[in-house]
């Protein structure tokens, strides 16, 4: 938990919706964006991601080689913070 006062993304106020049962959704996550590097050499690896994992399902992420399945995941598990 962030300490009291300290700024959240709103990917974090999703998901912390979604842990308390707000709904028939496990996990909520809207326009979430994460990019690397800066300049001509940033890379956007996720773009105005929005998932909804309904509750009591289970979910498989699929995709090829570098299109964000690893971003996304470790974005939900807290690894790594979006930048949008």
């Amino acid at each position: 938990r962030p300490p009291i006062g300290a700024r959240i993304s709103p990917f974090q106020v999703e998901l912390r919706l979604a842990e308390r049962g707000l709904g028939g959704v496990a996990l909520r996550a809207r326009a979430v964006t994460r990019t690397y590097g800066s300049g001509a050499g940033t890379v956007t690896a996720l773009d105005a991601v929005d998932l909804d994992l309904p509750r009591g399902t289970m979910t498989a992420v699929l995709g090829p080689s570098g299109c964000g399945k690893t971003t996304t995941l470790r974005m939900i598990n807290r690894m790594i913070e979006p930048t949008a």
